[in-house]
């Protein structure tokens, strides 16, 4: 009887437990994380045209404006949008820097 209603009790605990994490990760998936950085190296339409189409089409990215010198994007995910990550994107392009953080919510 003590095995019962401890594996009961053990059951009941971990579906809440659950419960609680998808509720906690919806709500951190639902939130808009912004982050705008100044970029180095963009001399012409067509590096803005291939860093644009590099930045937009990267996983979690959900918005992305690119103009000369520099990049704003928005995701779902705040650790992808830090500048290390665009950093490595940037890298597969060329030669390209961020120089500085604008602004990150």
């Amino acid at each position: 009887m003590k095995i019962a209603l401890f594996i009961t009790f053990t059951f009941l605990v971990s579906v809440a437990t659950a419960e609680s994490l998808s509720k906690n990760a919806s709500t951190d998936l639902n939130k808009k994380h912004t982050a705008s950085y100044s970029v180095s190296g963009m001399t012409c339409s067509s590096c803005v045209k291939s860093i644009r189409e590099k930045i937009c089409n990267a996983p979690s990215v959900i918005d992305c404006n690119v103009k000369f010198g520099e990049v704003a994007l928005s995701s779902k995910d705040p650790g992808y949008i830090k500048s290390e990550n665009i950093q490595k994107l940037l890298n597969q392009l060329g030669n390209y820097k961020i120089i500085e953080d604008l602004k990150s919510k």
